[in-house]
C-alpha cells in the first residue's frame, strides 16, 4: 500500500466522506487558529458538525503513513494541537499499528485509533463475488453533418454553397469557434456542441455489447435549436436550428482487477471495506471504490466528471 503521506490524507477523507453522515462538513488541509499564540495550526482532515443546530463540533483528523510504528511522540502531539485549537476530539490514523505504548497513551489522552490496512479478495468475498470489473466506454466518429437554416430570406444557390463551405470550415476546424449563440454571447465550435449535448442511447451500447468486437452501429443524432438558434460566424443573418450529426458508433470494452483491497478500523472494529479499482479512460485514471459500511454497500467514483463510461460486474463462477 505504497503511497506518500498526501496521498494517504486523500484518501483518509474519501473514506471519511463514505461513513460521516451528510450534515458533516470535511475539509483536508484546513487551518484552525492556535489559541495559545494565534497563528495557524494546519489540520491534515477537520470534520465540522452542528450540535442543536447551532454549536460547532470540531473533530481532528491526523494521519501518518510511514514504515515506522507510530510512537507515544507523535500521540502526544495530536493531544497537543488538539488542546491548542479547542478540537472537542482528535483521531490518529496511521496505515500500520501504534506502538503499545502509543495505544495506552491515546487511551489515556482519549484520541481515538484508526488504521488501514491492506486485505485480500478472499476477506471480502462474502460481500464481492468478482475478480474483476468490465468497464464499457462508447466510441464515436462523425461521419456527417447536416443542418437546417431558420430565421432569414430564401437562400439562392450561391448562398447554399456559402453556408455549405462554413459547415464543412466547422466540422474540419474543431478548434475554432464557427457558430455563435446570441443568447448567452458565447461561441461554439461543433465539436463542443457535439460533447455538450449528445449522449449516445443506452439501447445502443447494450446492442454493440451482443456483437463481435469491432462491429460499429451507424446513428443520426438531431440537435434541435430553433428556441435559441446559433448564428454563423461570418455570415450574420443567417441562422443554424437544426443540427444532424451522422456518427458511427463503436465500444471499447476492459477488464480491471483490484488495485488494492483495504479494511478501515478503529480498534477492532471495522468501519468499511473497501475495493479500489483504476481504470483508464481517454488518458484519464479514475478510482472506482466499493465501500461496504454500515450504510450498506456503496460505490464511489473521483475524476470521473463528464466521462462517458458505463461498468458491470462480472460475477465469479
Amino acid at each position: 500500500m505504497a503511497r506518500d503521506g498526501r496521498e494517504f490524507e486523500r484518501l483518509i477523507e474519501k473514506l471519511e466522506r463514505l461513513v460521516a453522515s451528510s450534515d458533516v462538513e470535511i475539509i483536508r488541509n484546513a487551518k484552525l487558529i492556535d489559541k495559545r499564540t494565534g497563528g495557524e495550526r494546519e489540520i491534515d482532515i477537520l470534520l465540522k458538525a452542528k450540535v442543536a443546530g447551532s454549536h460547532d463540533i470540531n473533530i481532528i483528523i491526523e494521519c501518518r503513513n510511514r514504515n515506522a510504528n507510530p510512537d507515544v511522540k507523535w500521540i502526544d502531539e495530536i493531544a497537543t494541537k488538539r488542546n491548542a485549537v479547542g478540537a472537542h476530539k482528535a483521531v490518529a490514523i496511521s496505515s500500520i499499528p501504534l506502538t503499545k505504548k502509543a495505544l495506552k497513551a491515546a487511551e489515556a489522552e482519549n484520541i481515538a485509533v484508526r488504521t488501514v490496512s491492506a486485505l485480500n479478495i478472499s476477506d471480502v468475498s462474502q460481500w464481492f463475488q468478482a475478480k474483476v470489473i468490465t468497464v464499457v466506454q462508447p466510441r464515436s466518429k462523425v461521419r456527417g453533418v447536416s443542418f437546417e437554416v431558420c430565421g432569414c430570406q430564401p437562400i439562392d444557390d450561391v448562398q447554399q454553397k456559402a453556408i455549405e463551405k462554413n459547415l464543412k470550415k466547422i466540422l474540419d476546424n474543431k478548434t475554432k469557434a464557427y457558430l455563435f449563440d446570441r443568447s448567452t454571447k458565447t461561441s461554439h465550435t461543433l465539436a463542443t456542441i457535439w460533447a455538450n449535448s449528445v449522449k449516445i442511447p443506452p439501447n445502443v451500447v447494450k446492442k454493440l455489447e451482443g456483437e463481435p468486437k469491432g462491429t460499429s452501429e451507424r446513428v443520426v443524432f438531431t440537435i434541435n435549436l430553433k428556441k435559441t438558434p446559433f448564428e454563423i460566424v461570418d455570415m450574420k443573418g443567417f441562422n443554424v436550428c437544426k443540427i444532424l450529426f451522422r456518427v458511427e458508433v463503436t465500444i471499447e470494452i476492459k477488464e480491471y482487477s483490484p488495485t488494492e483491497i483495504l479494511k478501515y478500523a478503529e480498534n477492532q472494529d471495522s468501519l468499511s471495506e473497501i475495493i479500489r479499482f483504476k481504470v483508464e479512460v481517454d488518458g484519464r485514471d479514475i478510482d472506482i471504490d466499493f465501500v461496504k459500511n454500515s450504510k450498506g454497500l456503496n460505490v464511489a467514483m473521483s475524476n470521473a466528471k463528464n466521462v462517458k463510461m458505463t461498468y458491470k460486474i462480472a460475477q465469479s463462477s
